[in-house]
């Protein structure tokens, strides 16, 4: 990458990495009983604790720390679960008109980065060892029983989940996921009750718990300078949806879904993958087929989450002359940032590069490509 083109990054940075706007006078909240007095009050005010706190959010300067002491310090009287918000009192926040359905939705392309074949083996290998011990996901009558088959799935690229807020928000009836790079949330995981099927208000409050998820870990992000793109998956144990949660400033904020292209016929754009049913032994083989694209499609994601997290370091350390963004290194981490977001760069070219390949049935060369790739990756 030339000095120019990482210039032009930054400046990209910078034109949207302001902090979040308030809606209102924006008053500065200093502590947890005065957050928590303002909390209870609005929850009056708001369909529920949940808007409540989206509203708050966006309406007051408070920190998250003193989020943290307000909740653990109201005993049962703040209860707040995301899984809760409902859709049509939530796509106001991301420009949507809940009476179109999710029909006014905007895309965005999903790509596949190959990964090892030595990885992807062990997940298979993973997943047969659950199936042995729990049975095919068709048996399974709860989330949780459903995250342990997709365990491996998550372990493969998640570092270790860690609540946005003590007591786990989101997760009455579902399970989340947040994976966190260099300090920001960068992707969102959540599963959720089997079969939502392709309409329906189950379906669409899930989607409601997708955009309140990204719209609150922006917020933790905006509390460390951080602006960067939120992916999102939502997966009900067969089926699995992307989507893009972009800050502008204030709200509406953009909330995108992913388009997956097939690269063999028949060729279709779907906006969510699926795995076969298992309880088929005929469909070991299909299911195989189908779990590595999903695999590499989350790669992908997390590929340009990295890459986004570690322009956001180099553009937060340019904002204090003479040293890093927490002011205690010199200035020559701005180097070593710009370098790591190149060979990021690289390596994400690479192993879209090496899916490109062995789709068109190059399979030495497309093993090579990443190799490759694992070795840029490495070198960040």
């Amino acid at each position: 990458m030339s000095h120019s083109q990482f210039h032009v990054l930054t400046i990209q940075y910078f034109a949207m990495a302001g902090k979040r706007k308030c809606d209102g006078q924006g008053k500065q909240i200093l502590s947890s009983d005065e957050l928590q007095k303002i909390l209870l009050e609005s929850v009056t005010t708001h369909k529920s604790a949940e808007m409540a706190l989206l509203f708050l959010m966006e309406e007051h300067n408070f920190s998250i720390h003193l989020l943290y002491q307000a909740i653990a310090n109201s005993g049962q009287r703040l209860k707040i679960s995301f899984s809760k918000v409902e859709f049509q009192d939530i796509v106001p926040f991301v420009g949507l008109d809940h009476h179109r359905l999710t029909n006014d939705i905007t895309t965005f392309p999903l790509h596949r980065s190959r990964i090892p074949t030595s990885l992807f083996k062990s997940i298979v290998e993973d997943i047969d060892m659950m199936m042995l011990q729990y049975g095919p996901p068709i048996d399974h009558e709860t989330e949780e029983a459903r995250s342990r088959f997709l365990s491996p799935l998550q372990g493969a690229f998640r570092n270790k989940p860690e609540g946005m807020i003590p007591g786990r928000i989101a997760s009455q009836g579902r399970i989340e996921y947040y994976f966190n790079i260099f300090g920001a949330v960068a992707t969102v995981f959540i599963e959720i009750k089997k079969r939502i099927g392709d309409t329906g208000i189950t379906r669409l409050d899930a989607i409601a718990q997708v955009i309140a998820e990204c719209d609150a870990c922006d917020w933790v992000n905006a509390q460390s300078d951080f602006c960067v793109p939120i992916h999102a998956i939502l997966c009900d144990g067969e089926l699995f949806e992307f989507y893009q949660f972009t800050r502008n400033g204030s709200r509406p904020h953009t909330f995108s879904r992913g388009t997956y292209c097939s690269e063999r016929p028949p060729y279709a754009t779907m906006h969510r993958l699926r795995l076969p049913d298992l309880a088929d032994s005929d469909n070991s083989l299909s299911f195989i087929t189908a779990l590595r694209p999903i695999c590499e499609v989350i790669f992908d994601l997390f590929l340009q989450g990295y890459c986004s997290t570690v322009a956001a370091h180099h553009g937060r350390s340019t904002q204090t002359p003479g040293t890093d963004a927490v002011g205690s290194q010199p200035n020559g981490t701005l180097e070593l940032w710009k370098d790591s977001y190149t060979q990021a760069v690289i390596a994400k070219e690479g192993f879209r590069e090496a899916n490109e390949l062995c789709m068109k049935g190059q399979a030495n060369q497309a093993k090579s490509a990443v190799e490759l790739a694992m070795q840029s990756l490495e070198k960040r």
